[in-house]
């Protein structure tokens, strides 16, 4: 039915309150998700209000009372997505929930635990995170028994801190892990297993367990999702209080499982130089394309333009992280940005900023500037500021290493202040989970700071030496080639993390020269066997080759030799090529 047939209807038919209730929300649909009228849209609801408000039976119409606050204040300003829009919004929200918690009346007191949902969702908005995070606590005090409504507040915060990249209190942790299927329903129980997901991928855990549980939850409930028919998820909050909620890409079959061959891709990337385990090579094409089709069928019709427009928007992100994966995997496998026919490799400038500023760097070219440059930029992700501070650096204590006395001061400061954001970024954000991350910030400090990695290291405080030095041994001893220790510290994944480890705990931490030996060794044999590592294969060969001169092992240093002969004739050979 029209806009216009629903304002005929309004004009010339005596209508009930709640008939032109009815009438109005669904013109106001139309006029929101099909037309884009905002400001017609808000006069209809408005009118309405009043017209409810005044009315001698006001005390029955509380639902239809509600309805046009949310949309007042929920709906229209999400959709008119303003700065504006949002402030005055949570002014009149915050005014709503005062007044109705004022009341004695419990139906007015369970209706504003949703509008302070919606205050929540404001904040979120307008990213006053404090706020955020104070308003969660307060809605979380006042539910103590597990219910729908509670658990749905836990994973709209635990998604709200993975978007932000906060860390996760343990307690919204243990929360989300205590999510019953039978009470949440399949739609919001599919939410859990995501974000649980999410939480492992950002870790670069292993996530078999959870993909065993996925599939279980599939063999039971693929075909709840697959006829949700864009019905969504009916939460109920009190009795004669519901709120209807919908995330097509996790409530719908199709999209969820292409959003987890997208996480299982991304999760294999990291170890890509397995052949034997790069699946990534494998999912990306098929998310690419399985993501094209989803855009033929949803643009064919059945939804409203608005969410049409949305959920195109969305699976253009997906392809762009697709085309930017590629280029990843191919860099981490070659050593060298590859070239892309794709336009736009990438969700957003700063990826393609990012592949940029690295093609440079391996081109020899001075790219330091360009790093910090990006990882100061709004709206940037954790993982790209990280890598970005994390070259910068690189290539600021490599400019120390072989600068001469007078310079070295200026020189020294520029890596300092960026070593300062590095720590401030791990501290703040949920990098600080990753051993990755950790084992990564680690080796680059200790490489700048000691020689014969530098050949001038940067200046250090003995405290400073001996809390890299305890990292050094805790993650050397958990991933020591034949080692074990504490779990937290073991890398499941990234092959030349761990080669590293060994160098350098082989090189500072032991003194047996037969173990230092075996470990240059494993270390030499590795690299060998994998693509993209020719450099650092040459680094640690030389290692191996010295420990055999010394322990005389005339042999091993006529095979060593022979082999870095061999690695210098491959590699010139492929820079002439």
């Amino acid at each position: 039915m029209s806009v216009q047939m629903f304002q005929l209807l309004k004009r010339k038919c005596a209508l009930s309150v709640v008939e032109d209730s009815k009438v109005t929300f669904e013109m106001v649909e139309l006029l929101m998700h099909e037309t884009h009228n905002f400001d017609l849209a808000e006069l209809y609801i408005s009118s309405l209000k009043e017209r409810l408000q005044t009315h001698q039976n006001s005390v029955d119409l509380v639902e239809e009372i509600m309805h046009c606050e949310f949309l007042l204040l929920h709906d229209l300003p999400l959709m008119r997505d303003t700065r504006f829009h949002y402030k005055i919004a949570l002014r009149n929200c915050n005014e709503l929930v005062q007044y109705m918690t004022g009341l004695q009346d419990e139906m007015y007191r369970n209706w504003a635990s949703v509008f302070q949902y919606v205050g929540v969702t404001l904040c979120i908005k307008l990213r006053q995170h404090r706020r955020v995070k104070t308003s969660f606590a307060g809605m979380f005090s006042q539910l103590r028994e597990k219910s729908q409504w509670k658990w749905f507040l836990n994973l709209c915060y635990v998604n709200y801190l993975l978007e932000e990249r906060f860390p996760i209190p343990e307690a919204a942790l243990d929360e989300l892990a205590s999510t019953e299927l039978s009470t949440v329903g399949p739609g919001l129980y599919a939410w859990r297993l995501a974000l649980e997901m999410v939480i492992q991928v950002y870790k670069d855990g292993n996530i078999t367990e959870h993909l065993n549980e996925f599939k279980k939850f599939f063999d039971e409930n693929k075909q709840s999702l697959a006829d949700d028919g864009g019905r969504g998820c009916m939460i109920g909050i009190a009795p004669g209080v519901t709120l209807r909620v919908d995330l097509p890409m996790i409530f719908h079959y199709k999209e969820l499982k292409n959003i987890l061959l997208l996480l299982q891709s991304v999760s294999y990337i990291v170890n890509c130089y397995d052949e034997r385990g790069n699946f990534s090579r494998k999912f990306l094409p098929k998310v690419y394309s399985t993501t094209q089709k989803l855009i033929k069928t949803i643009a064919a019709g059945g939804v409203s333009m608005n969410e049409l427009d949305s959920r195109i928007q969305t699976y253009k992100r997906i392809l762009e992280f697709c085309e930017f994966y590629k280029v990843w995997e191919e860099t981490l496998l070659k050593g060298a940005v590859v070239e892309t026919e794709s336009p736009k490799p990438g969700p957003s400038p700063a990826y393609v900023k990012l592949l940029q500023a690295m093609k440079v760097q391996f081109q020899g070219g001075e790219a330091a500037e360009e790093y910090i440059r990006l990882a100061q930029s709004g709206g940037t992700s954790s993982e790209v500021k990280m890598i970005s501070l994390l070259n910068g650096y690189t290539v600021q204590a490599a400019r120390v290493s072989r600068s001469s006395a007078d310079r070295q001061g200026e020189l020294v400061d520029h890596c300092n202040k960026v070593w300062l954001q590095v720590e401030k970024l791990l501290r703040e954000t949920d990098l600080q989970f990753n051993p990755m991350w950790e084992c990564t910030v680690m080796l680059l400090w200790l490489f700048s700071h000691f020689e014969p990695f530098s050949w001038n290291p940067l200046p250090c405080s003995d405290k400073q030496r001996a809390e890299y030095m305890s990292k050094l041994r805790e993650f050397y001893s958990r991933n020591k080639f034949a080692g074990t220790g504490d779990s937290r510290f073991k890398l499941k994944k990234a092959l030349l993390l761990q080669v590293l480890v060994n160098y350098l705990g082989g090189r500072m931490l032991e003194h047996d020269l037969g173990e230092i030996r075996a470990i240059s060794g494993k270390c030499f044999e590795i690299c060998r066997q994998q693509g993209g590592m020719e450099k650092v294969q040459y680094v640690v060969g030389i290692w191996h080759l010295m420990n055999c001169t010394v322990g005389m092992r005339g042999k091993d240093v006529a095979l060593t030799n022979a082999k870095l002969e061999a690695l210098v004739r491959q590699v010139t050979t492929s820079a002439k090529n």
